[in-house]
């Protein structure tokens, strides 16, 4: 059985609160549809509609904070994170509770426009993404399908995520991991936490990556 590769990506997009003055809880879109986004100066990339319409109706996403597990802002099966498919992506809704400290830091960050950004976690399934090069010769990517596992509200700018991914692909390359077929393994994904010991995270892919089979 292939194994699944955890993925993440980020936009550059701004949250919004609810309109109720009383509404404590966050509105935004974690991914955008049939959008061509550079991963890396690796390859193109787009998410058709449709990519997520199986997995928000099986699985049990939650919402994080920073994609940190410590601070949880909702949960799917609790009611306290609403995920569904529009025209324009996927969106989302998180009731967060003023109760708890992390939840009150978010929401006063992001109506002091200090959170910006949307991004989520998720894995393509059943080979359900397509690869391709342009009349230019770029290479580019369609998903059909994946496998959500969370959306975050993050802090860290879209040039930042950028970069990371850039020096992440940097990477498989030259661990001559094949672009076309990276799919099949299950690599760490670089995050916002392991940015800080980029050559300790570059090891650990390395000597994972060494024990594939390509």
């Amino acid at each position: 059985m292939k194994k699944l590769i955890v993925e993440q990506r980020v936009w550059p997009l701004e949250l919004r609160q609810g309109c109720e003055s009383d509404a404590y809880e966050l509105r935004g879109y974690a991914a955008v549809f049939d959008t061509w986004t550079d991963i890396g100066g690796e390859f193109y990339e787009r998410i058709m509609p449709g990519a997520f319409k199986k997995t928000i109706n099986e699985s049990d996403q939650v919402a994080l904070w920073n994609h940190n597990d410590q601070y949880p802002l909702g949960r799917k099966s609790e009611g306290s994170l609403e995920l569904s498919e529009d025209e324009h992506g996927l969106a989302f809704r998180v009731q967060l509770n003023p109760e708890i400290p992390s939840h009150k830091e978010v929401y006063l960050q992001t109506k002091n426009r200090l959170i910006k950004g949307a991004s989520f976690r998720f894995s393509v399934v059943n080979n359900k993404e397509e690869w391709a090069h342009d009349d230019e010769e770029r290479l580019r990517r369609t998903i059909r399908e994946v496998r959500l596992y969370e959306v975050s509200p993050v802090t860290f700018p879209a040039y930042e995520a950028t970069e990371l991914q850039a020096r992440a692909a940097e990477y498989l390359k030259l661990a001559d991991v094949p672009l076309i077929t990276k799919s099949v393994a299950t690599v760490e994904p670089l995050t916002h936490s392991t940015a800080g010991d980029l050559e300790a995270w570059f090891e650990r892919q390395y000597l994972f990556l060494n024990t594939l089979e390509w």
